[in-house]
């Protein structure tokens, strides 16, 4: 019967547990809150969302060569019509189009800019701040040294194994990277405006998307791969996918886009090397010194490419002993684009 009336609720609406004794004014059970699980990102969607960043930027930047190259063919007829009366020879028109490197370079410095401004967009339309959406972590003068110097060493080691290609695969990639236009052109588009694009949209966000879909190596072979087949050539998408893969580590040890942003500053500073020293006129005897001495540079490169990432590493230890895995973490938050 005690019981019984124990389990009768009060005035206050409060039911005490069976078999509790009920003195005075009863205390109000805890309240227990229950977490709802965390839903799992789709990894699917997150490989896709991935791609869509480099994906963007082909279009962007093929549309953009496609109206240079529209605006320039008309340009080339109606001089031509102006100064002969005759219409300009379509097949010698096609052949200039597709071999004028420069005018490439130039749809690539528009296209760098179109895509850039596109991705502000975005990340201003998701009300993401650039510190975070970019990894602009700032990173020690050092390393910043170091990744530069990599950079540099890294080409130069690339140029070193090319050596062993066959001749005629040297001489097809070299028909194709063959550049004549202006030196500031090349520069603002190879040198300055590529690495900067690239590391934006390969590692911070492609990398990124993938290592939250997948593990950490997969996402490091993928993300490169992806990188080298978008250079559309055997040989180039060869050891860009390999300079991806390092890319990508250095992003992944530093947590900042800086590192590998002035990596690529430094592989893509010594085409510059190469492209002047073309230009220059030399008799046998002094190219064949300039060859041996760019042949020791390239293998003293190897050991110095070695020990600047040894240095990056140490360097960036203790930063990484000291830091605090969060969910926010470079590959850890299943985020959407």
């Amino acid at each position: 019967m005690n019981e019984n009336m124990n389990n009768v609720p009060d005035n206050n609406g409060y039911q005490p547990v069976q078999g509790q004794a009920q003195f005075g004014n009863p205390q109000p059970a805890p309240y227990v809150t229950t977490v709802p699980a965390q839903k799992k990102p789709n990894r699917f969607l997150l490989i896709l969302r991935g791609l869509f960043y480099p994906l963007l930027y082909t279009v962007v930047q093929t549309a953009v060569l496609i109206v240079y190259m529209i605006v320039k063919a008309v340009a080339l007829a109606v001089s031509s019509i102006a100064s002969n009366g005759d219409p300009y020879d379509a097949e010698k028109m096609i052949t200039q189009l597709i071999t004028d490197l420069e005018g490439q370079y130039i749809a690539l410095i528009i296209a760098a800019v179109l895509t850039f401004v596109i991705v502000l967009i975005i990340t201003k339309a998701r009300k993401k701040t650039l510190k975070e959406e970019f990894h602009l972590k700032a990173i020690d003068p050092r390393v910043g040294i170091l990744a530069f110097v990599s950079g540099i060493t890294l080409n130069f080691s690339v140029l070193f194994a090319m050596n062993f290609l066959p001749q005629d695969v040297l001489d097809k990639y070299a028909e194709n990277v063959q550049y004549t236009g202006s030196l500031v052109i090349y520069i603002l588009a190879g040198v300055i405006c590529a690495p900067i694009i690239e590391e934006l949209l390969y590692r911070n966000f492609t990398l990124v998307r993938f290592k939250s879909a997948m593990p950490t190596w997969l996402a490091v072979i993928l993300s490169a791969a992806v990188f080298g087949i978008a250079h559309w050539n055997l040989v180039q998408s060869t050891y860009a996918a390999l300079l991806g893969a390092f890319l990508a580590l250095m992003f992944i040890r530093t947590d900042s886009i800086f590192t590998g942003i002035l990596v690529h500053f430094g592989f893509n500073c010594v085409s510059i090397i190469s492209l002047v020293l073309e230009g220059i006129e030399m008799t046998e005897q002094t190219e064949a010194i300039v060859n041996i001495v760019f042949f020791g540079v390239m293998i003293v490169s190897i050991a110095i490419c070695v020990f600047s990432v040894i240095g990056i590493f140490l360097l960036t230890s203790k930063d990484r002993e000291s830091k605090t895995p969060s969910v926010n973490s470079v590959g850890i938050s299943g985020e959407s684009v």
